[in-house]
């Protein structure tokens, strides 16, 4: 792969489908071949480490894979990954030689794997890219410095599907994809035009339309919100919704998926800036004056957990205005669920107050959702909006 990497891409599990305790090979030792054991199947998930090699081999040829498992404090981001690649061993022989010598020992390791690879789409939900890779090794080291056998077969299959045109033809990066760093912290101000000044809805009867503002974003397996400020395609979401990406798929309330540009990320405070391409959207109005006040009625609308709950809406009220580590945040008892980062606050005006960015989690903690106050994140990305005509 070039320089420019892969489109997103994780590594996500193997799989042994042979029959249980089918005899693979065996472990021999000394000059009579004396038989030490026999390998038998043990079909399911294989361990981690073979995950590892299989990052790292990704890694190793210039695939692009969101977050760094090798980092110890590093989040998990293989789920913002459009494609998951998966295997399925069905078939290893493996037989292992100890021969004992005056200082170190010979281990010669043969063998044979045959897997069964799988690309799958997260987005349109299906396998789009399969293939079979068959391997076979013939290895011979001193002392216990090398890796066992089936990791040995495990790398050199991952390493044939790689080098396979096709497999890599297919996960070449769309202009747009290319590369997975996030976009500078922004610097000059960026002027947006945004709903008309007279906009405004009363909720809860205006929802409906409300709700055409709203977008579920997918970054892979995962599931986010944001919400339509201009109508030239400029929206809202929390950072840590795209941080990693350049693009992210973004859902109409009607079904129609667009790719987005990550345009802004501020991960101090949680707050990004995508643009989806078209004009003629409905953006909703927003309220960047006075703090909000405690006590009013709020809702939050989002994308809780699922898909089929794309639009949801819930009512709470302000419960303060609170600030740790010098970031502001409006605390509210509007529910707020994963998938449901990156949507707005709204007043009963139908003006979005705050961005939905995070809660306290756990059965002893309730009505505790907090949304980073709406002038903070255009202060913090360094907007400007002005009313359209």
């Amino acid at each position: 792969m070039g320089p420019a990497g892969s489109k997103p891409l994780s590594f996500q599990r193997v799989i042994l489908t042979m029959e249980p305790g089918a005899k693979i090979g065996q472990v021999t030792g000394g000059w009579l071949n004396v038989v030490a054991s026999t390998l038998h199947a043990s079909p399911g998930e294989i361990s981690r480490q073979v995950g590892v090699i299989g990052q790292k081999e990704l890694r190793d040829a210039r695939y692009t894979i969101p977050g760094d498992e090798n980092s110890l404090f590093e989040r998990d981001e293989s789920a913002k990954a459009r494609y998951q690649l998966g295997a399925k061993i069905t078939w290893i022989q493996l037989n292992v030689h100890f021969q004992v010598g005056w200082s170190v020992p010979t281990i010669r390791t043969t063998g044979a794997m045959t897997v069964d690879w799988e690309l799958f789409d997260t987005l349109a939900q299906k396998v789009v890219f399969t293939r079979t890779t068959d391997v076979g090794i013939e290895e011979e080291t001193k002392g216990d410095s090398g890796i066992p056998g089936d990791m040995m077969l495990f790398r050199k299959s991952i390493r044939q599907l790689l080098a396979q045109p096709e497999f890599a033809s297919f996960m070449r990066p769309d202009s747009a994809e290319s590369g997975m760093e996030p976009p500078p912290p922004p610097s000059a101000p960026l002027a947006i035009s945004g709903a008309p000044s007279a906009t405004h809805l009363q909720l809860p009867a205006d929802f409906p339309a409300a709700v055409e503002s709203l977008l579920a974003l997918e970054p892979g397996s995962g599931l986010g919100s944001a919400f339509l400020i201009s109508g030239d395609g400029y929206a809202l979401t929390a950072a840590h919704v795209v941080s990693g990406l350049k693009t992210v798929p973004a859902r109409l309330q009607g079904g129609v998926v667009l790719q987005a540009d990550v345009v802004r990320v501020d991960e101090a405070s949680d707050v990004a800036l995508i643009k989806l391409p078209g004009t003629s959207y409905s953006p909703l109005g927003l309220e960047p004056g006075s703090q909000a006040s405690v006590g009013t009625d709020v809702y939050a609308m989002g994308n809780p957990a699922a898909k089929e709950l794309i639009g949801s809406v819930t009512k709470g009220v302000v419960r303060g205005n609170r600030e740790f580590a010098g970031r502001k945040f409006i605390q509210t008892d509007a529910a707020a669920n994963p998938g449901s980062s990156g949507g707005p606050l709204l007043d009963k005006s139908g003006h979005v107050i705050g961005l939905i960015s995070w809660k306290f989690a756990g059965p002893e903690y309730q009505g505790l959702a907090f949304a980073v106050p709406i002038r903070e994140a255009l202060a913090r990305l360094n907007i400007t909006m002005s009313p359209s005509p």
